[in-house]
């Protein structure tokens, strides 16, 4: 059993902005213009100053992070045998469970996992799609689950195998 590098997808204009969809802007300038409106609520509450406007640019840069999780990767594992197959794609499954997500779609060779939180929160590009052709099994989702799920089979390969 070979599990590969995590592979980073996606153009270099995705890669330098991390913006990969309206919805997923409107929801991110959202967040932080919110998170920053409370914060500046919780200073007038204390009789403190309101921070300054470019304050708002620095939360902006502060939360990009964010957007650079959801950045797209892959990863693939192949198999010797059928069986090996079907308990990593199980033990995938169940580590994707676990992580806050649930099952979207299943199709022939196809399984496309979404997260749980609240709609305004979901993300098309929070979504893991975990494909079998053969033998292999190949992960693609945002990359911190990928990071995630990587380090989690690399230590099942070296345990049970």
């Amino acid at each position: 059993m070979k599990i590969s590098e995590i592979e980073l997808l996606g153009s270099f204009f995705l890669k330098l902005f991390a913006i990969q969809s309206v919805k997923q802007l409107g929801s991110y300038v959202a967040a932080t213009v919110i998170g920053f409106s409370i914060f500046q609520v919780i200073l007038i509450y204390f009789d403190q100053p309101i921070a300054a406007p470019i304050t708002l640019l620095v939360a902006f840069a502060g939360s990009s992070v964010v957007l650079r999780m959801m950045l797209p990767a892959r990863f693939k594992i192949t198999t010797d045998n059928p069986q090996g197959c079907a308990e990593m794609k199980n033990f995938l499954e169940e580590s994707i469970k676990k992580q806050g997500y649930g099952i979207k779609s299943r199709e022939e060779g196809s399984t496309i996992f979404q997260s749980r939180l609240p709609a305004p929160l979901k993300w098309n590009e929070n979504e893991i799609l975990m494909t079998k052709s053969g033998f292999d099994l190949i992960l693609k989702g945002p990359v911190f689950m990928i990071k995630i799920l990587h380090n989690g089979s690399s230590k099942k390969i070296v345990i049970d195998f």
